[in-house]
Order: structure tokens, then C-alpha cells, then sequence
């Protein structure tokens, strides 16, 4: 499930602006492919933050995220092109800036589910060790 759609672009970009940001075989339209892969990019970068404390999937989409969906598609977008305008270089700081916080702990996603943590430990001690210096005697590290 995308956190943004093609929709949300338009909202944020006027169509001459989108053309000239997806249309590269020069047809004198949109490309929604490119568009959509503007969007999975994005989801698959805030994926990398909120696996950190959510079970992913979100069972919905919050509003914040779709709107850091759509902040970083359209920077993805202008990158595609070079170097992005200032206002969304700062929209995309902007929305790495929440996210870290979102992974850190400091915001929250309300109504979402943090992700299980798993603890491993040993039973073993000191005096258990199964590889000693001794047993290991003759390998090498190449």
C-alpha cells in the first residue's frame, strides 16, 4: 500500500511543472510510471525509519506520512532532474528530521502499534566457552 498517490503530487505540482519532471521519451505528457516510482521510493526511505518501531504494513496511512510521502516524491522528482529548489530540499530535511524522531521515540504515530523487540541472550558464561584459543590452535584468519 503506497502512503501517497499520483493525486497527491498533482496537488503540489501544476502540471507543467510534473511534465517537465517525468516526461522523458519528450511526449508532451505526464509519465505515471515515474510518478509512481517517485512514491515507492519515498515509502520504501520512510519504511527504513518506521520499521525501527512499527510492524509494517500500517493497517491505514497517517496523515503525516502521507504527507512525508508526497514532501519526498516530489524532491525524488526535481532530483531526477538535478539539484532540487530550495523550498524542497528544506521539505525533505524537514520530513528526515521527523521521521528520525518518529524512529528515536521522541514522536509517535497514535493509534499504531510499536513492533515487538526480541532480546537474545546466552546461557553460557566465561568457563563455557565452546572455541578457546587452545581448540582454535593452527586456524588462520585467511
Amino acid at each position: 500500500m503506497a502512503y501517497s498517490a499520483s493525486a497527491d503530487i498533482q496537488k503540489m505540482l501544476n502540471a507543467t511543472d510534473l511534465q517537465a519532471l517525468t516526461d522523458d521519451d519528450l511526449s508532451g505528457a505526464i509519465d505515471a510510471d515515474v510518478v509512481t516510482r517517485a512514491i515507492a521510493d519515498a515509502d520504501e526511505e520512510i519504511d527504513l525509519f518506521l520499521t525501527k518501531r512499527y510492524s509494517l504494513p500500517l493497517s491505514s496511512t497517517p496523515e503525516i506520512v502521507r504527507k512525508l510521502s508526497v514532501d519526498i516524491a516530489v524532491y525524488n522528482l526535481y532530483c531526477r532532474r538535478g539539484e532540487a529548489p530550495q523550498t524542497w530540499r528544506d521539505r525533505y530535511g524537514r520530513a528526515k528530521e521527523i521521521l528520525t524522531d518518529i524512529r528515536d521515540g521522541k514522536l509517535a504515530l497514535d493509534g499504531f502499534s510499536e513492533a515487538a523487540t526480541v532480546t537474545i541472550s546466552s546461557t553460557r558464561d566465561e568457563d563455557d566457552k565452546v572455541f578457546t584459543d587452545d581448540n582454535l590452535d593452527g586456524f588462520t584468519d585467511e
